[in-house]
C-alpha cells in the first residue's frame, strides 16, 4: 500500500510540472483590392496591385516570426494556362505576374513567399503588403464594350499546413474610351467696375465605357483678364461611365467689387482653358 500511494503522488507532481501549452502565431486573412485595367484595343498594358496578409502573435512566448507562401489560381474563366475576364461570353486574356516586367506568371506551383517578424517582447497583429501585377501581354480587340470581370483565388499557407484563402477581383474596362457627346462652349461674362458678382456657365456631355471610372479637371481654378479676377469650377471631379452620355457644367464667376484695368470706358479679353478627361 505504501508503495502504491508513493507512486501516485510522484505521478501527480510530474503532471503538475508539465509546462502550459504555448499559443501559436495565427494568420487570419489575406485580402486584395484587386486590379482595374483601362484597356485600349490593340495595345499591351499592366497595372500594379497588392495583397495584404494579417498575422497575430498573442504571447511573448510565441516565436518572433512566421513565414508564409501564397499561390494564385487561374481565375474563373481560364482557358488552358491563360486567365480570361468576361463580359457575358466575350473574353479578354490577362494574367497575374510576380514582376513588373510581366515576365514571371504567378500560377501553378509558383509561390510568393514572405516573413512577418515581431520584436522580442511585442505581441499583436501585423499586416504586410506585397505587390504583384495584372498584365495583358498580347494585343487584343474587345468584341463588346463594357466591364470584363474575373476572380482569382489566393491560398496562403503557413506553419507547414495551415491554409487561409482570399480572392483578387479583376476588372477590365474595354475598349477604354471617352468621347465628346457635346463639347463645352464659350462662357461670356459682362462685368461693371466695382459691380456685383457675375456668373455664367456652359454645359458639356461625354460618353465613356460602361463601368469605367474617369476624372475631370481644368488647367486653372482662377485667372485674370483686364485686371479682373475670375474663377472656374466643374460641378463634378469625375464619374463612372455608363455607355451613354453624361452631362456636366463649368461655371465662371467674377467676384464683386473689382476695379479692373480698362484704359477706356470698356474693354474685353479672352483666354482659352483646357478641360482634361482622364481614364
Amino acid at each position: 500500500m505504501t508503495t502504491f500511494w508513493t507512486r501516485l503522488c510522484v505521478l501527480a507532481l510530474l503532471l503538475l510540472a508539465l509546462p502550459a501549452a504555448r499559443a501559436a502565431i495565427t494568420c487570419t486573412s489575406i485580402t486584395s483590392p484587386g486590379a482595374s485595367i483601362n484597356y485600349v484595343n490593340g495595345t499591351t498594358t499592366s497595372v500594379q496591385t497588392f495583397f495584404t496578409v494579417s498575422c497575430t502573435r498573442s504571447s511573448a512566448g510565441d516565436p518572433t516570426s512566421v513565414t508564409y507562401d501564397v499561390t494564385a489560381d487561374n481565375g474563373m474563366y481560364f482557358n488552358g494556362q491563360n486567365n480570361n475576364a468576361r463580359l457575358g461570353t466575350a473574353p479578354l486574356r490577362y494574367d497575374v505576374f510576380t514582376t513588373a516586367a510581366c515576365s514571371q506568371t504567378w500560377k501553378g506551383n509558383r509561390r510568393i513567399s514572405d516573413t512577418i517578424t515581431w520584436s522580442a517582447g511585442a505581441t499583436g497583429t501585423i499586416t504586410k503588403q506585397t505587390n504583384f501585377w495584372a498584365c495583358m501581354v498580347s494585343a487584343q480587340t474587345a468584341t463588346a464594350s463594357g466591364t470584363y470581370t474575373d476572380t482569382v483565388g489566393l491560398e496562403l499557407t503557413y506553419n507547414t499546413n495551415v491554409i487561409v484563402t482570399g480572392t483578387v477581383p479583376i476588372r477590365i474596362f474595354a475598349p477604354a474610351l471617352c468621347t465628346w457627346t457635346t463639347p463645352p462652349s464659350d462662357i461670356n461674362l459682362t462685368y461693371a467696375a466695382f459691380g456685383p458678382q457675375v456668373s455664367a456657365n456652359t454645359s458639356f456631355a461625354i460618353t465613356c465605357t460602361s463601368g469605367m471610372p474617369y476624372t475631370m479637371s481644368l488647367d486653372v481654378a482662377a485667372a485674370v483678364l483686364a485686371g479682373v479676377r475670375y474663377t472656374l469650377a466643374i460641378n463634378a471631379t469625375g464619374g463612372t461611365g455608363t455607355g451613354a452620355a453624361q452631362s456636366y457644367s463649368i461655371t465662371a464667376t467674377i467676384p464683386a467689387g473689382q476695379p479692373g484695368t480698362c484704359a477706356g470706358a470698356a474693354c474685353s479679353g479672352m483666354r482659352a482653358h483646357t478641360l482634361t478627361i482622364a481614364y
